[in-house]
C-alpha cells in the first residue's frame, strides 16, 4: 500500500509539472551548419513492424554555446490507437559522471528501460508521442527534460527543453533535441544514447542505439600526446 501511494503522489505530482508547463513548449531550432564537434551513430535495421519505433542513426553537434541531439526513424510515428505506428517515447539519455537515477528511489522519475542500468543516466531528453491523449503529435508540454539533482540522490529537477523539432502538429522522422550548454559540459566529457520506448499501458523498450561518449576516446588519446609532445619540446 506505501509503495502504490508513493506511485500515486508522484504521478499525481508529476501531471501537475506538466500541466504547468503547458504553452511553455520548446521552440523550434535550426541544426548548426558548421559545428565545432560532431558525432554520427549508425544503427542497424532490426525490421522492427512498427517502424516508426526503428532508429537508424543518431547524431550530436556542439555550436559552443547548446548541445544538439538528432534521431532519425525509419518512418515518422502517426496515429494515436495501439494499432498505429509510434513510440510513447523517444529519448535522449546522458551520463555526465558519478551519480546519477534510480528508478526505485524516485517512483516515477525515471521510467525504467529494459536492459540498461539507469544508475548512471543524469539527464534524460524526452519527446512523448500523444501524451495524455493529445492527439498524433508532440504535444508542447511533452518535451522536456529530467536532470539529476547532484546534491539529493533520487532527485530530479524538471524543465522545458531549449528547443525541439518537429514542432506539433507536425510529424517528422527526425527527432531533434536542443539542450543548454549549462546543463551539460563539453569541456567535462560525458556519454549518450538514443532510444524509442513506452512507460506507459504498453511498457518496452524497443530500439537503442550504443552508448558513445565526448569525446570519442580515439580523439581523447590523439589530445593527450599531442600535449604530451608539446610539453616535451616546451621542455
Amino acid at each position: 500500500m506505501k509503495k502504490r501511494h508513493r506511485l500515486l503522489i508522484a504521478a499525481v505530482t508529476a501531471g501537475m509539472l506538466m500541466t504547468a508547463s503547458v504553452g511553455l513548449g520548446a521552440t523550434s531550432f535550426s541544426w548548426p551548419g558548421a559545428p565545432l564537434a560532431s558525432q554520427f551513430v549508425a544503427d542497424p535495421d532490426d525490421g522492427l513492424a512498427k517502424t516508426a519505433r526503428e532508429i537508424l542513426s543518431a547524431e550530436y553537434a556542439w555550436d559552443g554555446s547548446y548541445h544538439y541531439f538528432r534521431i532519425t526513424l525509419k518512418d515518422a510515428p502517426s496515429g494515436i490507437g495501439p494499432n498505429d505506428n509510434w513510440a510513447g517515447n523517444y529519448g535522449i539519455y546522458i551520463d555526465k559522471g558519478p551519480g546519477g537515477w534510480s528508478y526505485l528511489e524516485t517512483n516515477y522519475l525515471p521510467y525504467p528501460i529494459q536492459g540498461v542500468d539507469t544508475s548512471g543516466i543524469d539527464i534524460a531528453l524526452d519527446g512523448h508521442w500523444n501524451f495524455a491523449g493529445s492527439g498524433p503529435y508532440f504535444a508542447t508540454f511533452a518535451q522536456h527534460n529530467h536532470i539529476a539533482d547532484p546534491l539529493n540522490p533520487g532527485v530530479f529537477n524538471y524543465g522545458v527543453l531549449d528547443g525541439f523539432n518537429p514542432q506539433p502538429p507536425a510529424s517528422s522522422n527526425t527527432i531533434e533535441f536542443k539542450l543548454d550548454g549549462q546543463l551539460l559540459s563539453f569541456q567535462n566529457g560525458f556519454c549518450w544514447f538514443a532510444g524509442t520506448l513506452d512507460v506507459g499501458s504498453e511498457a518496452g523498450t524497443y530500439d537503442l542505439t550504443s552508448k558513445v561518449c565526448i569525446p570519442e576516446p580515439a580523439a581523447a588519446l590523439l589530445g593527450l600526446l599531442g600535449g604530451l609532445f608539446l610539453r616535451r619540446r616546451a621542455a
